[in-house]
């Protein structure tokens, strides 16, 4: 299958990352046989969190004034195919993929309470790590593939910045930092490397820390 293929430039896309408010597109350039460079970026459109999401967890009537969330990946792969390939044909079946991913998020969160104070939170998040993946390419026909990565594993670096601000002049903020520290639903490793402050009207905080990082996906690509 894939015999006359003479392309060796494939440009990707993931249909599965739209469910996700994401697009995901990706390119491979074959270099030699079994030798084969591909890039991914990932971009997630603006999504506003609107009132009815946030009351759906939230009992009071606070109203959301404004939330933006955005962000973007970026993945470095270098292949080693298994199989041998004619000279027309561009790499395809089972292949192993050493990689390199940079992630960055936003988040900013704005809300009027009850007591008509203004509440914001910002949380910017960026990683970067590699690791080591599996997957498989098929050609389904002379300009067609599917790329299946079926998983990769690794370790990212990751960085974490976080503040929050209440206009409310009985707000405790001293407290709010301790409470931050001492929250059993923030996994210890969060915890243990975070520096966090508590000034008049603000406490903020970052983390620094070593995570696992995880790989996958499934493209439909055009060759040319």
């Amino acid at each position: 299958m894939g015999s006359t293929f003479a392309q060796q430039n494939v440009v990707k896309w993931y249909p599965l990352s739209m469910g996700t408010g994401m697009m995901k597109v990706g390119y491979e350039r074959t270099l030699a046989p079994k030798h084969s460079l591909a890039l991914d970026v990932k971009y997630r459109f603006p999504m506003n969190l609107n009132n009815s999401y946030y009351q759906s967890f939230n009992e009071g009537d606070d109203e959301v004034l404004s939330s933006k969330t955005t962000g973007y990946t970026i993945g470095f792969e270098y292949r080693f195919y298994t199989k041998d390939i004619g000279n027309n044909e561009p790499n395809n079946g089972f292949y192993l993929a050493p990689y390199f991913k940079y992630n960055k998020y936003g988040l900013d969160f704005e809300v009027k309470t009850t007591e008509t104070f203004d509440v914001g939170i910002n949380l910017d998040y960026s990683s970067y790590g590699g690791g080591l993946g599996i997957g498989y390419q098929w050609l389904v026909s002379d300009n067609i593939t599917v790329d299946w990565f079926i998983v990769g594993g690794g370790a990212a670096i990751n960085n974490l910045d976080f503040e929050y601000t209440n206009a409310d002049p009985d707000e405790d903020f001293e407290k709010v930092k301790n409470d931050i520290l001492t929250e059993e639903g923030i996994p210890g490793f969060i915890q243990d490397e975070m520096e966090i402050e508590a000034g008049s009207n603000f406490t903020k905080g970052s983390s620094k820390f070593l995570f696992g990082s995880f790989r996958s996906g499934l493209a439909i690509g055009i060759a040319f």
